[in-house]
């Protein structure tokens, strides 16, 4: 069930590790069709807090990120990709990949690309927290990090 994107605003602000409630695909959510009153709440104080503690979150997840910054910058020559985009793709989808493609050249090491990262989604599953984490020069890839309800990270790996 989606959560109220007025609600999410609220608490995310304009907070530049989270996009906007407003962005597609929509990623504020509880992966359950009718949840209850407490499970909504506990919705909302789990996105309160990750709010608070986003760069930690995402330091933990991200690690010294080595691995996925070669995942995205070694094992993907985006110079071709890009030179080798289909005459059938839009002209919007054109302009987004040429975009992340300036983003990618702004990014020279892990560090850099842990300052870009944000969450993408916040989901509530079963009392884990589920997000992607990706950012602009991350074109069709993300990040999948899984806490338990206390924060514990479970696992964090690329797609």
């Amino acid at each position: 069930m989606d959560m109220n994107q007025e609600k999410v605003r609220k608490i995310i602000g304009d907070h530049k590790r989270f996009i906007s409630p407003d962005q597609e695909p929509y990623g504020y959510y509880i992966f359950q069709d009718s949840p209850a009153p407490e499970e909504i709440e506990l919705y909302f104080e789990k996105l309160n807090y990750a709010v608070s503690h986003a760069e930690s979150l995402i330091r933990q997840a991200f690690g010294d990120g080595q691995a996925f910054y070669d995942y995205i910058f070694k094992n993907f020559d985006y110079d071709k990709k890009i030179a080798s985009v289909p005459e059938n793709f839009s002209s919007e989808m054109k302009l987004k990949l040429l975009h992340c493609y300036e983003e990618m050249h702004q990014i020279h090491n892990p560090e850099q690309m842990f300052q870009k990262l944000r969450f993408d989604s916040f989901v509530l599953h079963d009392h884990q927290i589920g997000a992607y984490l990706s950012g602009d020069f991350m074109f069709g890839n993300f990040i999948e990090a899984v806490w338990d309800e206390n924060w514990n990270l479970q696992y964090s790996w690329i797609c």
